[in-house]
Protein backbone atom coordinates (compact mmCIF):
# COMPACT_ATOMS: atom_id res chain seq x y z
CA UNK A 1 0.00 0.00 0.00
CA UNK A 2 2.08 3.08 -1.46
CA UNK A 3 1.20 6.79 -1.16
CA UNK A 4 -0.87 6.47 -4.12
CA UNK A 5 -3.54 5.12 -2.38
CA UNK A 6 -4.36 7.90 -0.46
CA UNK A 7 -6.75 6.32 1.96
CA UNK A 8 -5.27 3.12 2.80
CA UNK A 9 -1.83 4.80 2.98
CA UNK A 10 -3.39 7.05 6.40
CA UNK A 11 -3.45 3.28 7.84
CA UNK A 12 -0.20 2.13 6.02
CA UNK A 13 2.13 4.66 7.50
CA UNK A 14 1.83 3.38 10.84
CA UNK A 15 3.97 0.61 9.58
CA UNK A 16 6.34 3.22 7.95
CA UNK A 17 6.30 5.65 10.70
CA UNK A 18 8.97 2.87 12.41
CA UNK A 19 12.45 4.83 12.64
CA UNK A 20 14.08 1.20 13.34
CA UNK A 21 13.24 -1.23 10.70
CA UNK A 22 13.72 -4.69 12.27
CA UNK A 23 11.46 -8.06 13.18
CA UNK A 24 9.03 -6.09 15.51
CA UNK A 25 8.36 -3.37 12.44
CA UNK A 26 6.78 -6.86 10.44
CA UNK A 27 3.95 -6.66 12.93
CA UNK A 28 3.35 -2.80 13.48
CA UNK A 29 0.48 -2.29 11.48
CA UNK A 30 -2.63 -0.14 12.71
CA UNK A 31 -6.01 -2.12 13.72
CA UNK A 32 -8.05 -0.15 10.69
CA UNK A 33 -5.34 -1.60 8.18
CA UNK A 34 -5.68 -5.17 9.69
CA UNK A 35 -9.61 -5.14 9.45
CA UNK A 36 -9.25 -3.64 6.28
CA UNK A 37 -6.47 -6.13 5.12
CA UNK A 38 -8.54 -9.48 6.78
CA UNK A 39 -12.11 -8.33 5.11
CA UNK A 40 -10.01 -8.17 1.78
CA UNK A 41 -8.59 -11.96 2.76
CA UNK A 42 -12.27 -13.49 3.42
CA UNK A 43 -13.22 -11.83 0.66
CA UNK A 44 -10.86 -13.62 -1.53
CA UNK A 45 -10.60 -17.03 0.66
CA UNK A 46 -14.42 -17.24 -0.35
CA UNK A 47 -15.03 -16.20 -3.91
CA UNK A 48 -11.48 -18.55 -4.64
CA UNK A 49 -12.81 -21.27 -2.16
CA UNK A 50 -8.95 -21.81 -0.68
CA UNK A 51 -9.01 -24.01 1.63
CA UNK A 52 -8.02 -24.22 5.11
CA UNK A 53 -4.11 -25.74 4.65
CA UNK A 54 -3.58 -23.55 1.79
CA UNK A 55 -4.58 -20.22 3.70
CA UNK A 56 -2.58 -21.55 6.52
CA UNK A 57 0.54 -22.31 4.35
CA UNK A 58 -0.01 -18.79 2.39
CA UNK A 59 -0.08 -17.02 5.91
CA UNK A 60 3.04 -18.82 7.70
CA UNK A 61 5.29 -18.06 4.46
CA UNK A 62 3.78 -14.13 4.67
CA UNK A 63 4.60 -13.79 8.46
CA UNK A 64 7.74 -15.65 8.24
CA UNK A 65 8.57 -13.16 4.53
CA UNK A 66 7.81 -10.20 6.34
CA UNK A 67 9.51 -10.65 9.57
CA UNK A 68 12.91 -11.63 7.10
CA UNK A 69 12.64 -8.48 4.82
CA UNK A 70 12.23 -6.32 7.98
CA UNK A 71 15.35 -7.66 9.81
CA UNK A 72 18.34 -5.97 9.99
CA UNK A 73 20.08 -9.55 8.82
CA UNK A 74 22.94 -9.10 6.79
CA UNK A 75 23.76 -11.71 3.71
CA UNK A 76 26.62 -12.41 1.78
CA UNK A 77 26.73 -10.28 -1.15
CA UNK A 78 26.46 -13.55 -3.60
CA UNK A 79 23.60 -14.80 -2.12
CA UNK A 80 22.13 -11.62 -1.72
CA UNK A 81 22.55 -10.64 -5.77
CA UNK A 82 20.65 -14.78 -5.97
CA UNK A 83 17.80 -14.01 -3.84
CA UNK A 84 16.59 -10.43 -5.47
CA UNK A 85 16.32 -12.85 -8.64
CA UNK A 86 12.88 -14.46 -7.26
CA UNK A 87 12.48 -13.31 -3.52
CA UNK A 88 12.51 -10.19 -1.46
CA UNK A 89 15.54 -9.97 0.84
CA UNK A 90 15.59 -7.30 3.17
CA UNK A 91 18.06 -5.12 1.41
CA UNK A 92 14.95 -5.08 -1.37
CA UNK A 93 12.31 -4.51 1.42
CA UNK A 94 14.80 -1.41 3.00
CA UNK A 95 14.53 0.66 -0.31
CA UNK A 96 10.57 0.65 0.38
CA UNK A 97 11.05 1.85 3.91
CA UNK A 98 13.31 4.80 2.74
CA UNK A 99 12.07 8.16 3.92
CA UNK A 100 12.53 9.57 0.14
CA UNK A 101 9.04 8.87 -1.44
CA UNK A 102 10.19 7.93 -4.98
CA UNK A 103 12.64 5.23 -3.18
CA UNK A 104 9.44 4.02 -0.84
CA UNK A 105 6.91 3.79 -3.53
CA UNK A 106 8.80 1.36 -5.13
CA UNK A 107 9.48 -2.47 -4.57
CA UNK A 108 6.25 -3.69 -2.78
CA UNK A 109 6.79 -7.33 -3.05
CA UNK A 110 6.26 -9.58 0.11
CA UNK A 111 7.82 -13.09 -0.77
CA UNK A 112 8.45 -12.40 -4.67
CA UNK A 113 10.22 -9.99 -6.69
CA UNK A 114 8.96 -11.13 -9.42
CA UNK A 115 5.92 -8.75 -8.78
CA UNK A 116 8.09 -5.69 -8.80
CA UNK A 117 9.99 -6.73 -12.12
CA UNK A 118 6.67 -7.09 -13.59
CA UNK A 119 5.06 -4.03 -12.35
CA UNK A 120 8.15 -1.93 -13.49
CA UNK A 121 8.96 -0.82 -9.46
CA UNK A 122 11.52 -2.95 -8.70
CA UNK A 123 14.67 -0.20 -7.75
CA UNK A 124 17.92 -1.93 -7.27
CA UNK A 125 20.04 1.17 -7.97
CA UNK A 126 19.62 2.49 -4.02
CA UNK A 127 23.14 3.22 -2.15
CA UNK A 128 21.75 0.74 0.94
CA UNK A 129 24.21 3.00 3.34
CA UNK A 130 22.46 6.16 3.00
CA UNK A 131 18.99 4.91 2.98
CA UNK A 132 17.38 6.69 5.82
CA UNK A 133 14.26 4.57 7.24
CA UNK A 134 11.18 6.09 8.68
CA UNK A 135 8.83 9.59 7.47
CA UNK A 136 10.42 12.50 7.31
CA UNK A 137 7.68 14.06 8.95
CA UNK A 138 7.36 11.23 11.70
CA UNK A 139 11.01 11.54 13.40
CA UNK A 140 9.81 12.56 16.68
CA UNK A 141 10.07 9.39 19.22
CA UNK A 142 6.81 11.15 21.38
CA UNK A 143 4.91 11.20 18.07
CA UNK A 144 5.79 7.43 17.72
CA UNK A 145 3.80 6.17 20.83
CA UNK A 146 0.68 3.67 21.01
CA UNK A 147 -1.97 6.80 21.40
CA UNK A 148 -1.09 8.93 18.33
CA UNK A 149 -0.13 6.44 16.10
CA UNK A 150 -3.40 4.94 16.82
CA UNK A 151 -4.69 8.58 15.78
CA UNK A 152 -2.56 8.84 12.81
CA UNK A 153 -5.19 7.76 9.79
CA UNK A 154 -7.27 10.42 11.26
CA UNK A 155 -5.01 13.10 11.39
CA UNK A 156 -3.92 15.69 8.47
CA UNK A 157 -1.61 13.30 5.87
CA UNK A 158 1.73 14.20 5.97
CA UNK A 159 4.43 12.24 3.36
Amino acid sequence: MGTRSRLLWRFHRVHHSDIDMDVPTATRFHPGEIAISAGIKLGLVYLLGVRFVELLVFETLLVASAQLQHSSVRVPAAFERAWWLLFVPPSMHRVHHSVVIRERNTNYGTIFSLWDRILGTLRTDVDQARIRIGMGAYRDPARLRLVPLLALPFTRPVR
